[in-house]
């Protein structure tokens, strides 16, 4: 869903606006995962197109429960530890409101936990996990 109102509220891809905010924050081995790229280490689904010639090509992942299409705003992205920690510091230092990357209210806002209309749990006994 927050992939759609991107879209729709700033008439671009999600891939593009992810872009945008990868090359804002200097993240530059950050980027949205393509179905049919092979990425060197990385471990996935292939298959022998052409047994003489020893070419693999990706297999799609689908199964009953998942089909791969449209899933970047869900996780479908591609990062190092160190762009992860870039996108941390920088979520850090607007929260301080020492950088411009977002304004220090909305960070406090998406890091406050959201307690309208939820019940308190009961507490749970020692035979409970």
């Amino acid at each position: 869903m927050v992939g759609a109102l991107i879209e729709s509220i700033l008439h671009n891809t999600y891939e593009n606006e992810m872009q945008k905010m990868f090359t804002q924050l200097h993240m530059n081995s950050t980027f949205s995962e393509r179905r049919e790229a092979i990425y060197k280490h990385r471990p996935q689904y292939y298959h022998l197109s052409n047994i003489t010639s020893g070419t693999l090509v990706k297999c799609d992942m689908i199964d009953e429960l998942i089909s791969y299409e449209g899933y970047w705003p869900a996780g479908g992205l591609i990062s190092s530890a160190e762009d992860i920690l870039k996108f941390g510091n920088a979520m850090i230092s607007s929260y301080k409101g020492t950088n411009g990357f977002l304004s220090q209210r909305t960070v406090q806002e998406l890091w406050s936990p959201e307690t309208r209309g939820m019940s308190i749990p009961y507490p749970l006994n020692t035979s409970e996990y």
